[in-house]
């Protein structure tokens, strides 16, 4: 009679002990699992196939194999944090495209589109598509290269007319030849004919009424330009160019280029020096192609031929920048 209690109690204790072990082996695994996906924050806030490359979640994020395994989320995107997909510059250098990069009728690098060289009076040959300026007899865009000195003394206020790309240089006489040494007006840099350069000299009045000309039909096909003067042997041109205050913020400004002789300077705003811009890039191009046309810019006899002269390097200058 003792022993059936104890028996019982021995069986009572064994098969607790079987269903305690039975309940450990069935709930650590969706204990486990439990665990893991609220350890998952990736598929908790729904990050898998959200467009943006998350590389620190559990699991591979296939935005990233999308993207080319870009580096970061959202805020490691510099141009999406700070606004610059679609502000009206283009930002080659940002991990997807830049609507501002592309053009709707052209190709995502056509540098026409990115200078809006296309139908702005001015017939550009190398352009990702056929430039509308060059079917409608628009001047060539390498007839205004910085070798080139359209001077035509029978109408001041007459556009000037285009020399073709084989001899694309324009004596004063209205003739069109290679190089500007091929000229038969044209004086040499030493001594150089004195009738001649008297004869020019006594017409710097209709020579600035020239320059004026030039400067407006200039203006209409470079509308970077805003404004050029000539004073006292200094040339002016100033242009609008657009930087980035702290690297963030889109700003227009203005750029001026001043030019006396060999000496070059220019002016603009003082903010520039916390901004990424181009303006020191701008003024070390105008410098050097200066320098390569220095013989040519000595050669004209007087003051208001040289500042055309050099205006039209400015404007070769600004047209590639």
């Amino acid at each position: 009679m003792l022993l059936s209690p104890l028996l019982f109690a021995g069986t009572l204790l064994a098969s607790s002990s079987v269903f305690t072990s039975s309940t450990v082996i069935v709930d650590l695994p969706q204990l486990a699992v439990a665990q893991s996906s609220d350890e998952d924050e990736c598929e908790a806030n729904g990050w898998y196939g959200d467009e943006t490359c998350d590389e620190g979640c559990p699991k591979p994020d296939p935005d990233c194999e999308k993207m080319g395994n870009f580096q970061g989320d959202t805020a490691a995107d510099e141009c999406e944090a700070n606004g610059w997909y679609g502000d009206g510059m283009c930002d080659e250098d940002c991990p997807n495209v830049d609507p501002d990069c592309t053009g709707a009728e052209a190709e995502e690098d056509d540098p026409c589109v990115l200078y809006r060289s296309y139908n702005d009076g001015v017939c550009d040959d190398d352009c990702f598509q056929p430039d509308p300026d060059c079917a409608s007899g628009g001047q060539s865009a390498s007839s205004l290269a910085p070798a080139i000195v359209p001077m035509q003394r029978s109408s001041a206020t007459a556009a000037i007319p285009a020399c073709p790309n084989s001899s694309p240089v324009r004596c004063l006489n209205g003739t069109c030849v290679s190089k500007l040494v091929d000229c038969a007006d044209q004086p040499s840099a030493s001594a150089g004919s004195s009738a001649a350069s008297q004869a020019l000299s006594a017409n710097d009045a209709q020579d600035d009424e020239i320059l004026q000309a030039y400067v407006a039909q200039l203006k209409s096909q470079n509308t970077s330009i805003t404004d050029v003067s000539f004073q006292d042997g200094i040339l002016s041109v100033s242009a609008a160019r657009s930087a980035r205050i702290l690297w963030m913020i889109a700003k227009d400004y203005v750029l001026t280029i001043h030019v006396q002789g060999t000496d070059i300077s220019s002016s603009a705003p003082f903010w520039l020096f916390v901004a990424s811009d181009d303006a020191s890039s701008v003024i070390s191009d105008v410098r050097s192609a200066l320098a390569e046309q220095a013989d040519a810019v000595a050669a004209l006899p007087t003051d208001l031929m040289r500042a055309q002269f050099t205006l039209q390097v400015i404007d070769a200058v600004l047209r590639t920048q």
